[in-house]
């Protein structure tokens, strides 16, 4: 979400899954009040920088490539990595609230170092029906590597690469985002999420300064 203004920015959660319309006879009363849950998260501007390049004048000049869009490559970088992490792991103190303080925990491994498919399967269930259509997975490289290990019953990978141009790799039919600041399956490490990410949202203000 980029916006205009820099003051705080209310942004409405909305939720109605447990809700039902009924039928009625006919000129009876269109029902009872039941209102779906409504709240509102208060998104917040954070400052980043990309700290100092230094960069001579003679070193533009005489340069066989350019120079000046490779350092503005590395600004755009820097500053996606510095994001990066806050959206994931923020806490909301003097930082952005990240994803993986504010999901809901669906499913806590019983093994330390390592997922059982029937964790996945559970977690998968664990998103309510009318959400889970447009679910993927999240996770780190080192995650997936060990995902991708494993096995079913009949030694058959449960992991199904993208084999076709343009199409994503695939846990239990849904797909799979790789985020490199999401832990590595260890103890006490939040390892993945599933689910709608979409509905996460991350607000912008302005635009990037150069001095």
């Amino acid at each position: 979400i980029r916006t205009a203004s820099t003051g705080e920015y209310p942004w409405p959660t909305f939720n109605d899954t447990s809700n039902s319309g009924y039928r009625v006879g006919q000129k009876k009363s269109a029902g009872t009040a039941a209102n779906p849950t409504i709240r509102k998260m208060i998104l917040r501007l954070y400052k980043y920088t990309t700290g100092v390049l230094r960069l001579t004048h003679e070193s533009i000049r005489d340069s066989m490539v350019d120079i000046a869009g490779l350092m503005g490559q590395a600004f755009g970088e820097r500053l996606g990595r510095a994001q990066n992490t806050d959206w994931v792991n923020g806490n909301g103190a003097d930082n952005p609230y990240g994803i993986l303080k504010r999901a809901k925990i669906g499913v806590t491994c019983a093994s330390a170092t390592v997922i059982d498919p029937d964790e996945l399967i559970t977690i998968v269930h664990a998103i309510d029906p009318a959400y889970r259509v447009s679910c993927q997975w999240m996770m780190s490289d080192a995650c997936l590597l060990t995902i991708r290990l494993i096995q079913d019953g009949i030694g058959q990978y449960i992991f199904r690469p993208g084999l076709d141009a343009g199409q994503p790799d695939r846990i239990l039919t849904y797909p799979v985002e790789i985020n490199q600041d999401y832990d590595a399956v260890a103890a006490a490490g939040n390892v993945a999420t599933f689910g709608d990410h979409s509905y996460y949202k991350i607000r912008e203000q302005g635009s990037i300064r150069i001095a």
